[in-house]
């Protein structure tokens, strides 16, 4: 509400509204994408043993959680993998994995077979989406100093 309100007053009620749609499908393509490119450049791989799967039911059907351990220094480090993150229903206890970890820990580690690339169409409709915003601010600004402003002139006394 605040972006949409900030708009309206950078562009007016038409653009501005255009510049939160599109400034929200940015996010929607980007965030993602984001992700995905920060894991392939700065994570770190650690090979690990799947421990245990299990499937938890939910109104969507059934998901799969993976539990992957790794030994390092003496010391278990134990990884919960989702189904977005790597986990399959084929998956058997001792079954080696790579995960792949982000040094910084904002992202959820995730196996080494999520990292695939981010697609070409992901990249372009994600430039597409930014091209746009800016249009539509553009747009807005000078749509809005095109129309002269109703300024009151002083008016003078004459004595």
């Amino acid at each position: 509400m605040v972006v949409l309100i900030t708009a309206w007053a950078m562009c007016g009620a038409g653009p501005g509204t255009l510049v939160a749609v599109s400034g929200f499908a940015l996010t929607l393509f980007a965030g993602p994408t984001l992700g995905q490119y920060v894991m392939e450049q700065r994570g770190v791989e650690h090979h690990a043993i799947i421990a245990k799967v299990e499937s938890t039911h939910s109104r969507h059907g059934n998901k799969w959680l993976c539990t992957a351990v790794r030994a390092e220094d003496g010391k278990r480090v134990f990884y919960t993998l989702s189904e977005e993150t790597g986990c399959k229903q084929d998956f058997k206890p001792f079954h080696k994995v790579t995960v792949v970890e982000d040094p910084s820990g904002w992202l959820d580690p995730r196996l080494n077979t999520t990292l695939s690339g981010t697609p070409a169409w992901v990249l372009w409709l994600s430039a597409g989406t930014l091209a746009l915003m800016e249009i539509f601010i553009l747009f807005g600004r000078l749509r809005r100093h095109a129309t002269p402003a109703t300024r009151r002139t002083p008016v003078s006394s004459t004595s």
